[in-house]
């Protein structure tokens, strides 16, 4: 399982006789349209620099010691998690040496 788990099994199977796609296909239907193909290089930079842009600063949004999130007009929320749960790959091993180099 060298590709981690945020690979596998992405989305259920196609066969309805399994109560998750049959739940899928309720809630999501969308979900079987193709729209985009999301190993496309050029959809993955464009979808980084979106991400980027939201960042601290791209908005003009300064750190600030307020708490009262009802008084803020922007919030941005970062969770970081560790690439390894045990003995588990949550990303594939490619992008676990990215993140570690990117950090260098």
């Amino acid at each position: 399982m060298r590709q981690g788990l945020i690979n596998f099994a992405p989305y259920p199977p196609d066969e309805t006789e399994f109560l998750t796609t049959r739940l899928w296909d309720k809630y999501l239907p969308s979900r079987r349209q193709k729209i985009m193909d999301l190993d496309d290089p050029e959809y993955q930079k464009k979808t980084l620099e979106l991400v980027n842009s939201f960042d601290e600063g791209a908005l003009g949004v300064q750190p600030h010691d307020e708490h009262d999130v009802d008084k803020l007009d922007h919030v941005t929320v970062k969770r970081m998690v560790h690439p390894k749960k045990g003995k588990w790959l949550r990303f594939s091993q490619d992008v676990i040496e990215q993140i570690l180099n990117d950090k260098k």
